[in-house]
């Protein structure tokens, strides 16, 4: 930020060029400089802004150049890279004759204080202690856990079945090593994380030559949050190990948006553009479209890593001038950025429906909304098109709404290769065509059409359709108009396909048939009706077998009346009247008698009581036996 005394410092420069005649140059220069690291570390990715200049990013070396200075002009160039701070924190130059070096200090600023605040690195390395002391017990378990400083060591000491416990926070994604030094005995080191201490994350052990644990990890490195580590006894030693513990951490470089990342971008709807990255971690990135700072829509969900993507840009992200791109590592989503200067997504003419690649066929017959946006013109027209070729006018002259239904009207053509033209009617530069080609079809349900179809429960129906095209046909009940049961999930296309109502479907006069393949989709064209029919449920299977004196629940659907009368028949003579009035309520309980006539040729009818005489007798004989 520039402070209100710099601020001031401009102004007075200003003054200064004005009066000495160079403050309209025409020549151009370049800024460059270096910036270095307090501990000597690799400075590769600090982003150098220079307001009214595109930005920067310093190489290995930490060497960046700005170009395009105009000399008599006043440039503040600022230093940002997350976790370190520079001095001076920004520079204001003054351009004259010739380039200018502006050069930067850098210090990293990761890891917590003992009370918890952001805590700069020393600047002289590593702080030594007296040998064997532990100024930080108790530590012995992790919601004691003291804050370990970058660069800072500590001094431990440790018995045999005693832990210490120290935490360190990272502000951003790093390279961490956390390591022992000065080990008198053998020490077991863990590591866990983030913000849980029992999220075990890795652990490294030394030996009697080598007494000192190590735990690397290198890029992609640990991200945001706090880190626990444990060190222990080497088990079975005795006696105190005294050793120290270290932490040393690097910012990793930040993935960066590369494109769009500059100014002056414009794009319009449909039109490609190519979003370019680099520097994430993982195999692939997730890519987001965001508007005035809130996120619009996906763009792709986890791509693959290659620092390239072509996006088609839609006409549902709208038009505005405050559009940026977030690219995130999909394995590391706290790794992330978005472009640098927000670019401008235009609305241009584009039909809108149909439009989508999975469009691939409209009926004949069937109604649509042809759906259109960013036309300029009060009205427009709408034509059909099969291949080049002028197929149909379907309006010559409607609102410029954005919308059009129209029914396809018989006769119309069928085929491959149609397209939906919307051309301004009276600015004709004006126009769109739907991005992918459909069908025009005409697939028709040929039985269940006509009017006044009734089918009864149990009963035999042969479905029948016509000018399908494939081999894998999906038929579907439906009822009131929402699908209530899959009649055929993958039968032949040869025209037919017959079908047994189910006993149980529920009786209703707003059935209809659903034949389908992918896109070709029709229904039959009246409602008919699902009658109830008297039905014996139980039993009615076969291999059924009955026990003298042991009870059953004869089962039975479909009847109208409020009692049934229910009998045992053998073969075709009635043996038995089991009940001449039961409530019609689907179910009786029947013992079997004692003595009751032993076979394997029963039968159960039912029959209504004082109806038009309905009746049902069991689909399979059963068996009475003997217990």
């Amino acid at each position: 930020m520039i402070t209100h005394n710099s601020r001031w410092a401009l102004l007075i420069i200003g003054a200064i060029l004005a009066t000495s005649g160079l403050a309209f140059g025409a020549d151009t220069y370049a800024i460059f400089g270096r910036v270095t690291g307090n501990l000597g570390q690799q400075m590769l990715g600090v982003s150098i802004s220079v307001a009214g200049l595109p930005p920067a990013l310093t190489d290995a070396d930490g060497h960046y150049l700005v170009d395009g200075a105009a000399t008599g002009s006043v440039y503040v160039v600022e230093p940002r890279r997350p976790g370190w701070v520079f001095t001076p924190e920004r520079r204001a130059v003054v351009m004259g004759s010739g380039d200018e070096e502006v050069d930067f200090g850098a210090r990293l600023i990761l890891g917590l204080s003992a009370d918890g605040r952001l805590a700069a690195a020393p600047p002289d390395g590593p702080v030594t202690k007296a040998y064997c002391a532990d100024n930080y017990e108790p530590d012995d378990i992790a919601s004691q856990a003291n804050w370990l400083n970058i660069f800072l060591g500590q001094q431990h000491n440790i018995t045999y079945a005693d832990d210490d416990w120290m935490k360190f926070n990272l502000s951003y994604r790093s390279a961490v090593d956390v390591y022992t030094t000065d080990a008198a005995a053998p020490v077991l080191m863990y590591i866990y994380g983030p913000d849980d201490p029992t999220k075990y994350i890795g652990q490294h052990h030394g030996s009697d030559t080598a007494p000192n644990a190590s735990i690397s990890v290198p890029a992609p490195g640990l991200g945001p949050g706090v880190y626990y580590v444990r060190t222990q006894h080497w088990p079975g030693d005795l006696g105190v190990s005294c050793y120290a513990v270290n932490l040393d951490v690097s910012a990793l470089p930040p993935g960066r948006v590369l494109y769009p990342a500059t100014t002056g971008v414009e794009v319009r709807w449909q039109e490609t553009i190519e979003v370019q990255w680099d520097r994430f971690y993982g195999s692939a990135v997730t890519i987001h479209l965001y508007k005035a700072g809130v996120y619009k829509q996906t763009i792709a969900t986890a791509t693959t890593n290659d620092g390239t993507y072509e996006w088609i840009v839609p006409y549902t992200a709208g038009a505005g001038d405050d559009y940026t791109i977030h690219v995130h590592s999909y394995a590391y989503p706290d790794q992330g950025d978005e472009s640098t200067y927000p670019f401008k997504i235009k609305s241009s003419p584009v039909v809108t429906y149909p439009n989508e690649s999975s469009i691939v066929g409209w009926n004949v017959g069937d109604v649509y909304t042809i759906t259109w946006k960013g036309f300029t013109d009060t009205h427009v027209k709408i034509q059909l098109y099969k291949g080049s070729r002028l197929n149909r006018r379907i309006a010559w002259r409607t609102p410029n709404d954005g919308r059009f239904v129209w029914r396809v009207p018989e006769g119309q053509a069928t085929g491959w290769s149609f397209y939906i033209h919307v051309t301004g009617a009276n600015k004709p530069w004006q126009t769109d065509r739907s991005t992918h080609i459909f069908m025009m079809d005409n697939p028709k349900v040929t039985y269940p059409s006509a009017p006044d179809i009734s089918w009864g429960q149990g009963s035999a129906h042969a479905v029948t359709w016509t000018r399908y095209y494939g081999n894998d046909i999906h038929i579907d009940l439906l009822k009131a108009g929402a699908v209530v049961r899959t009649i055929a999930s993958d039968t032949s296309n040869d025209g037919s396909f017959v079908w047994k109502v189910p006993w149980t479907l529920e009786p209703g006069t707003t059935y209809r048939v659903r034949v389908r393949y992918g896109a070709q989709i029709d229904d039959s064209n009246n409602n008919f009706t699902v009658y109830a029919v008297p039905h014996v449920t139980y039993p009615s299977e076969a291999g059924i077998t009955w026990l003298r004196e042991s009870g059953y629940t004869i089962k039975w659907s479909g009847y109208s009346t409020p009692t049934v009368r229910i009998q045992l028949y053998r073969g075709a003579r009635r043996v038995r009247t089991i009940t001449t009035g039961t409530p019609n309520d689907g179910r009786f309980y029947w013992t079997v008698p004692a003595g009751q006539a032993l076979g394997t040729d029963f039968k159960i009818r039912i029959s209504e009581v004082g109806g038009a005489g309905g009746f049902d007798t069991s689909n399979n004989r059963f068996a009475i036996e003997n217990p």
